[in-house]
């Protein structure tokens, strides 16, 4: 009889769903906009040496037989000019967009290496790749004559680095910015569930 009556008995009423606590949108713009100096004041350092970098094999690429410094040069270069674009803040107009907006435009700035950033870095690395590799066979071409096996142990090994370098960047870049990715994501998914 018992089993019976429970199951005629109205449903348990639904949990009200977890507020979001008001200054959660405050809280989120004070972090984004910390995070965007410091990553501003590293990309200034980084920009010097890049550049400071680029004056050094620029100095050292004078002879005819040094084009694969100049060609690092210009991977440095091309490297420092690119940190600049990447590293202008959000404009005090993102602030002022609608909060998802701004959210999203947040969010986006904070992904590791989306495609757009790869169709540069890749192509500068390249440059850089085919610099280091040049400079290599010159210098080595005196001490050997299997100059291919020299060129195919460079492009592994620079492979390898590549990939090493982009794995190790992105498990630093997900603890730096990994907790703040998923509060913003957190965030936009509340705001879209009460819309």
């Amino acid at each position: 009889m018992k089993n019976e009556e429970n199951k005629y008995q109205s449903p348990e009423p639904e949990q009200p769903k977890k507020e979001i606590p008001e200054d959660t949108f405050e809280l989120l713009t004070s972090r984004i906009r910390e995070i965007e100096s410091e990553r501003r004041k590293k990309l200034s350092i980084t920009i010097i040496f890049l550049i400071f970098m680029s004056l050094i094999y620029i100095a050292l690429g004078n002879s005819q037989t040094s084009a694969g410094l100049r060609l690092i040069a210009a991977g440095f270069m091309a490297g420092a000019i690119y940190l600049t674009v990447r590293a202008r803040p959000l404009r005090d107009h993102h602030y002022l967009l609608p909060v998802t907006q701004f959210l999203k435009e947040a969010h986006k700035r904070l992904l590791y290496q989306p495609w757009q950033d790869l169709l540069v870095t890749i192509p500068i690395l390249v440059l850089l790749g085919i610099g280091g590799g040049m400079h290599l066979t010159v210098r080595l071409e005196r001490y050997t004559d299997r100059i291919d096996w020299v060129i195919i142990g460079w492009i592994l090994f620079y492979l390898l680095v590549c990939v090493l370098g982009f794995y190790a960047g992105k498990k630093q870049w997900s603890q730096k910015y990994g907790k703040l990715q998923d509060d913003i994501a957190r965030f936009l998914r509340h705001m879209n569930e009460n819309q």
